[in-house]
């Protein structure tokens, strides 16, 4: 705990799926603990890889597990993913999308058009409607040289049971169809989009948070990139490498203890 300096923190950013909850159970140990945390007076916000609900739909499944929190201290990779289509596409322009209800609403509450036809760029999220044909039409565009802005690329979701195939997973298949030319660029965590926004939120600077999260390539990753303070937790999904290195790494949030 020594590489943390609790001094300076004033805030806290954590993943949801692995560390919040597994697929609708709550995680009792974290809601315990970062409700300990908002008594504190500790600032929290949430941000997730996940396209598939919004802000107010992930706010609605945090407050079953037992905290209680405002929908504004929730950034998503659906929010995300539409502000970076806004300032890079004029408004009406047409979007391909392989993703979720979630995300489809968000880039048309951006005034975009979503379409197979004289598209700007393919958006692709976790679709757990995937098929042929969705790959078959992204890939075709995408070969005209047109931008792919996929989500994340988390592989693996967490769930009660287990585990269930992540955005990572469907993208994977799009790239893999398209070929060696695509260009590409991921909105979500290793990114440091979402941090970004969070701390906007927080109104906190990134010496004064710690993210915590439960995915070595992409939460621990995200803070590394942005040379932040992160915790590991173990309560998600299994991690291999072993060349990314949280600041901390704990059995789950039971053991965090703020010196």
């Amino acid at each position: 705990m020594r590489s943390i300096d609790w001094k300076k923190i004033k805030g806290f950013i954590f993943d949801l799926d692995g560390v919040v909850y597994r697929g609708n159970k709550p995680i009792i140990t974290a809601t315990k603990k970062i409700n300990e945390l908002i008594k504190k007076n500790y600032k929290v916000t949430f941000l997730t890889n996940n396209s598939t609900k919004s802000q107010k739909e992930f706010c609605k499944k945090i407050i079953k597990c037992g905290i209680n929190i405002n929908s504004r201290f929730i950034i998503t990779t659906s929010v995300a993913t539409a502000n970076f289509i806004a300032k890079k596409y004029k408004k009406g322009s047409n979007i391909y999308v392989v993703g979720s209800r979630a995300l489809k609403n968000e880039i048309k509450r951006k005034k975009f058009k979503i379409s197979k036809k004289n598209v700007k760029a393919v958006v692709a999220g976790l679709d757990t409607n995937i098929n042929y044909e969705k790959i078959t039409v992204a890939s075709n565009i995408l070969r005209k040289g047109k931008l792919l802005i996929a989500t994340n690329p988390d592989k693996i979701l967490p769930n009660e049971k287990g585990f269930q195939p992540g955005a990572g997973s469907i993208i994977q298949s799009i790239i893999e169809a398209t070929g060696p030319k695509l260009k590409k660029i991921f909105i979500g965590k290793p990114n440091i989009f979402l941090i970004k926004e969070a701390l906007k939120v927080m109104k906190l600077n990134k010496k004064n948070v710690v993210l915590v999260g439960d995915q070595l390539e992409t939460d621990i990753l995200a803070a590394k990139n942005f040379n932040m303070k992160s915790i590991l937790v173990e309560t998600g999904v299994p991690n291999n490498s072993k060349k990314i290195k949280a600041s901390l790494k704990l059995k789950s949030l039971k053991n965090l203890f703020i010196e």
